[in-house]
């Protein structure tokens, strides 16, 4: 029944929508917010006003409804647009900028390694604005909550992908994290970490034919993204590593993602790792060598797909 106007080259904004008749009666409950929320209805033509005042009036009766869900939280807001084509209406909402571009799939496939944070989101919305078709590696290290919250951050990119849906890839991967920080030398279990990451990430990539392998690293941002530790880790890497927010602070994170109508995630709190050294190294002080050899003779686990649909 959705239908989704896909962003493509040249496209500046995205809806989804839905083709409607006169035996629709459920329609508005489906798409309106789940909480408390304020509304506006645009008619493109005059024929269409009966069934704006009929819309706003359901509008108005769902809303005094769940005012009873108010958790002091912003309300939330619906913007509904009318057209008639071909005798036919179809209703549009919850417009979004597009993300412009090349058109997705043009680039080929991704692997891109996927946290769920704010960073990891807008990363992989930028390679799919590049044309990449990207699939999300995520590495489970077993926190509580973590992976529901990464499948939460998936719906984002998934809006933005053909069919509304993303492939999401689930690693097991707490007891390589502590076989890591109890045998990697002090103070490198963030770079013999990210660069398993890597590692696992090529072996996805060479299943699914992928061109290349992202993330969403920020030039100096944390000790294992200096220039000499990303240097140290790519060496684990089959193919080309792109990290699209390179140059990016984290105040240009939010004002992209809000560009994108993407929520601000500065209030989804991803639980912290707690593997990360007290003082962790800004440059390597173990031989690229013995790096190489304790990360390739890790074990492989085994991973899961999902896929992920708005």
């Amino acid at each position: 029944m959705l239908d989704l106007l896909q962003s493509q080259f040249g496209f500046s904004k995205i809806y989804r929508c839905l083709w409607i008749n006169g035996e629709d009666v459920d329609w508005v409950s489906k798409i309106a917010p789940k909480g408390p929320f304020t509304f506006v209805v645009y008619a493109k033509s005059t024929s269409l006003v009966p069934l704006k005042r009929w819309i706003l009036e359901k509008l108005k009766e769902l809303a005094f409804e769940r005012l009873s869900l108010w958790d002091n939280r912003p309300c939330g807001r619906i913007e509904i647009r009318l057209e008639e084509v071909e005798g036919k209406v179809l209703v549009l909402w919850d417009a979004r900028s597009g993300l412009g571009g090349l058109p997705l799939g043009s680039g080929g496939d991704v692997v891109h390694l996927f946290s769920g944070g704010p960073d990891s989101v807008l990363a992989a919305l930028m390679m799919v604005r590049r044309g990449q078709n990207v699939h999300l590696l995520f590495m489970d290290d077993g926190e509580v909550e973590r992976f529901d919250r990464v499948r939460y951050a998936a719906e984002k990119v998934a809006y933005f992908m053909r069919d509304m849906k993303v492939r999401l890839v689930r690693v097991p991967f707490k007891d390589t994290l502590e076989l890591i920080s109890s045998e990697a030398p002090s103070r490198h279990t963030c770079l013999f970490c990210k660069a398993f990451m890597l590692l696992v990430a090529s072996k996805l990539a060479d299943e699914i034919d992928a061109v290349g392998i992202s993330s969403g690293d920020m030039l100096g941002e944390q000790a294992s993204q200096t220039p000499y530790n990303l240097l140290y880790i790519n060496s684990v890497a089959t193919l080309p590593v792109y990290r699209p927010l390179a140059g990016f602070n984290k105040e240009e994170v939010f004002d992209f993602l809000k560009r994108f109508g993407v929520e601000d995630e500065r209030n989804f709190n991803m639980p912290s790792c707690p593997f990360v050294p007290k003082r962790p190294v800004a440059k390597p002080r173990v031989s690229l060598k013995r790096f190489l050899n304790f990360v390739t003779k890790l074990p492989l686990p085994s991973w899961e797909s999902f896929w992920i649909e708005v």
